[in-house]
């Protein structure tokens, strides 16, 4: 009886991480599903899960947005693309191949759907607030913005979104999950006292 075990997620690489210390993560030459992972001086060709690229300013693996790999501004005509970087709130302006920076009105995301700006809860993206600063106390925690059942929770500066029990809402002040519904934003605030 023999065995065959599939090792395609960890084949060796020739050579991109020659010379490199500790660990790092390289874009593949070839295909934005997979990347390198470097440790000390030896490279792993990794696959991202699938439906995600590996994002290469980030540094991590993000959702494909259409049909395939990211793709820089066309060179001719007009088109609008998400940020490179994942930053919810920024795109893309594509004119005649060159790029212009785009910002959403504070409140509003990038939706790729309706390639606009559109309210931060009908757009499903999260900015990562995760810090990459090993200095920075751990764990980190923040409240996703878009969902007050959900939050963010950071490990080794990658964002988790993780959901409250159902009946629960994640409480900003406390960081943790509190009975009751989401918040009403509307609501008047109390003065604070004197």
């Amino acid at each position: 009886l023999v065995a065959v075990i599939d090792c395609t997620a960890a084949q060796l690489t020739p050579d991109p991480c020659a010379g490199t210390t500790g660990q790092s993560f390289l874009p593949h030459p070839t295909n934005c599903t997979l990347y390198i992972s470097c440790y000390e001086g030896m490279g792993y060709e990794v696959s991202c899960p699938p439906g995600y690229f590996f994002n290469a300013s980030a540094t991590q693996c993000d959702v494909l947005v259409g049909d395939g790999c990211p793709v820089s501004c066309p060179p001719d005509g007009i088109a609008v693309l998400p940020d490179p970087q994942g930053r919810c709130d920024f795109y893309i302006i594509c004119l005649g191949g060159l790029e212009y920076p785009g910002e959403c009105a504070e409140g509003l995301y990038f939706d790729v759907t309706l390639e606009e700006c559109n309210y931060a809860h009908l757009v499903d993206c999260v900015n990562n607030p995760c810090s990459t600063d090993p200095a920075t106390p751990q764990p980190e925690i923040y409240p996703n913005d878009a969902d007050c059942t959900k939050y963010i929770y950071c490990l080794a500066g990658e964002p988790i979104t993780r959901t409250c029990a159902p009946g629960l809402h994640f409480d900003a002040a406390t960081l943790k999950c509190v009975d009751g519904p989401c918040p009403d934003p509307n609501a008047p605030v109390d003065p604070p006292p004197v």
